[in-house]
């Protein structure tokens, strides 16, 4: 896609804030590449078994014409923005 040309937008441990960013950015016409990297040996056991989900830190990358308008559309949101995830549409 654009392997030279991206820039990394967003490092987050939240999913919920991760999937909202993405669809948001991604509604707006903005391509959005991603990766997820697992967190171990980080947190003891009894914090995964809390967020019923393993530890991970998500990113989000885009190409740097687009870096702007992005962080204009992350500053937009606020708390009353994010759903939890069973609530989105795929």
């Amino acid at each position: 896609m654009f392997a030279w040309n991206r820039v990394e937008l967003l490092e987050t441990t939240s999913f919920d804030y991760y999937m909202l960013v993405r669809v948001k950015l991604q509604e707006q016409g903005i391509k959005v590449q991603s990766r997820q990297v697992p967190l171990e040996n980080t947190f003891d056991n009894n914090t995964q078994t809390l967020l019923k989900r393993p530890l991970a830190e998500y990113y989000i990358y885009i190409h740097q014409d687009d870096e702007e308008r992005a962080r204009a559309i992350i500053d937009a949101l606020g708390p009353d923005d994010i759903v939890p995830i069973e609530e989105y549409t795929w």
